[in-house]
């Protein structure tokens, strides 16, 4: 797209819907019934893929199926995967990939069948969205790019018409050499998402969910010289907060990064606006202290948080961007890392350190975390 320039082969993030749905089993008269918590998912995989996905978190598996994107009647794939919670948080499921639940809302996943140097490991959903809801989409809204790990704004205006900027190379200026575009959006049923469509230096398919309206997902497809879809990465949108504050991101995170990595992160502010990032994985651990941290852009991204530093030590620092969705019950961060020097597709160096992408085409990359 031009959210994403680069093209990646099996980008598998899931888009959407989650119902709560309960079975009743009936016995002998006076016998109290099962009640099975289910939890049902759809969304996208790349390259131009359609999915759903039944979680039974009682019986501990789930099922999915693939549907083309093209014509969703059309099951190319489908299997089950039993899974188990081993006194944590993260869901263990049997080929050993992870995922997080918030409530009925959000869930988060690795997929490590993907391989590294064609596509992202990581899987998101938000509940299932309905064309009143889409409705109600409106104003201006953060982003974080998941292959770049670029910061920028969406705004949704009137008339469904979407203006989108990404600040490619980090330097707080939208220009029109980096990426700067408007396109049409509209609700569809057959995704229960919205649909935007970008003719700019080719086509581009987007399909976003929102939750509340406040926190988006869209799962991005590039047209290829033969005319089919190909996965472009996923973005992630947060509604500006002009009340935002540094100290809101204080706390522990369950996080899964674009990678597939998991673990966890915990942000300590202190007085002088620095922060202290503590990471804890199942192959590494360590502090850094970072900062000073400062609003990205107070009057174009109130709610968009950054700060510089050499985390991989490579002599080049690197932008890092950090928006959280906060609601009662809800926190979610979200944390993009960009390569500095130059625009993204012009850097020499990928970024490798922490929560960066393996790949060997990528400048960037994504946490996203769910608050303890």
């Amino acid at each position: 797209m031009m959210i994403k320039r680069k093209i990646w082969g099996f980008v598998f993030v899931v888009l959407a819907l989650m119902i709560i749905l309960s079975g009743c089993e009936s016995g002998s008269s006076g016998e109290l019934s099962d009640v099975k918590d289910v939890r049902i998912f759809a969304g996208s995989v790349g390259p131009g893929d359609f999915i759903n996905i039944e979680v039974n978190v009682t019986d501990g598996y789930l099922d999915y199926e693939v549907k083309a994107l093209t014509n969703p009647s059309v099951i190319v794939e489908q299997d089950r995967i039993g899974f188990s919670k081993p006194g944590s948080d993260f869901y263990v499921m049997d080929n050993d990939d992870r995922f997080l639940m918030l409530g009925d809302e959000v869930l988060i996943a690795t997929d490590k069948a993907v391989d590294e140097d064609t596509g992202e490991e990581i899987i998101t959903a938000l509940k299932e969205m309905d064309s009143n809801e889409a409705n109600q989409i409106s104003g201006k809204y953060n982003i974080i790019t998941s292959l770049e790990g670029a910061p920028g704004i969406v705004d949704f205006q009137s008339g469904g018409i979407v203006e989108i900027k990404i600040d490619l190379d980090g330097n707080g200026s939208y220009s029109e050499d980096e990426e700067s575009f408007t396109a049409d959006y509209s609700y569809k049923d057959d995704y229960k998402a919205l649909e935007m469509i970008e003719n700019n230096n080719g086509l581009f398919k987007h399909y976003g969910v929102f939750l509340d309206g406040d926190i988006g997902i869209f799962d991005s497809y590039v047209e290829n010289d033969s005319g089919s879809l190909e996965g472009d990465g996923m973005s992630i949108l947060v509604k500006q907060n002009l009340d935002s504050q540094l100290s809101d991101f204080a706390g522990t995170y369950n996080f899964i990064d674009v990678d597939g990595y998991n673990g966890e992160i915990s942000i300590s502010i202190n007085n002088d606006n620095t922060i202290d990032l503590t990471f804890l994985t199942d192959d590494d651990s360590g502090t850094e202290r970072v900062g000073p941290v400062s609003n990205f852009d107070e009057n174009t991204n109130p709610g968009l948080w950054s700060f510089r530093t050499d985390m991989s030590g490579n002599g080049s620092e690197e932008l890092w961007t950090m928006m959280l969705f906060e609601k009662v019950g809800k926190e979610i961060l979200i944390v993009g890392v960009t390569e500095d020097g130059g625009t993204i597709n012009e850097a020499e160096d990928k970024y490798d350190g922490l929560f960066g992408w393996d790949g060997d085409e990528s400048h960037g990359g994504m946490i996203i975390g769910v608050k303890q």
